[in-house]
């Protein structure tokens, strides 16, 4: 029996992992078994290691490397663990910052004791608790700046606030996240 795919082209693997780290000098990169330890000017973060992944560490750059490169579960972690290192080295030196704007009439955002109170057409606000490693300002009543060290927490706050209003085609009403656009559609 013959195996028929769904596309004729050839895989290409990703080489991510092959590319070294380049580790500034403000930097304290340590390494145990399990975990990568990362700090920096704006605070520590910390990398999980899985068993296979082997670390090559010099002054300037640490290399990143699998055990069997023919395992696909290898592969796959290979290029993610470099660059969840490198997220964390970019996190402690210059930190990650996602605007959100609020798309709509009387949506408004105010930050009141670590809190973040939202108007977004409900009959009631949305109070939405900031995070711990996450600060919040809003410039303006329709638009929130979130900072962070940690680029998982700062997006995933990011999402959970965009999930209050997603963007709708129609209106083109909603919460954006940093540069996101809608299509829209004719309202037939």
């Amino acid at each position: 029996m013959m195996k028929r795919y769904f596309s004729t082209t050839t895989r290409v693997l990703s080489h991510v992992g092959k590319n070294p780290v380049n580790i500034p000098a403000s930097i304290q990169v340590s390494s145990s078994l399990d975990k990568l330890s990362v700090k920096g000017p704006l605070g520590e973060e910390y990398v999980n290691l899985q068993p296979f992944i082997q670390l090559k560490q010099s002054d300037s750059d640490i290399r990143v490397s699998v055990l069997d490169r023919k395992v696909p579960q290898q592969r796959s972690m290979w290029g993610l663990t470099r660059t969840l290192i490198q997220n964390a080295i970019t996190g402690v030196t210059e930190g990650f910052r996602v605007n959100v704007r609020l798309v709509g009439v009387g949506y408004r955002a105010a930050i009141e004791n670590q809190q973040i109170h939202l108007k977004l057409g409900f009959s009631h606000p949305v109070v939405m608790q900031i995070p711990e490693g996450v600060t919040a300002e809003t410039p303006a009543p329709n638009r929130i700046i979130l900072h962070g060290s940690n680029k998982h927490q700062v997006t995933a706050f990011a999402a959970a606030i965009r999930h209050w209003r997603k963007p709708e085609p129609y209106n083109g009403k909603g919460i954006f996240i940093n540069d996101e656009t809608i299509r829209r559609k004719d309202k037939r």
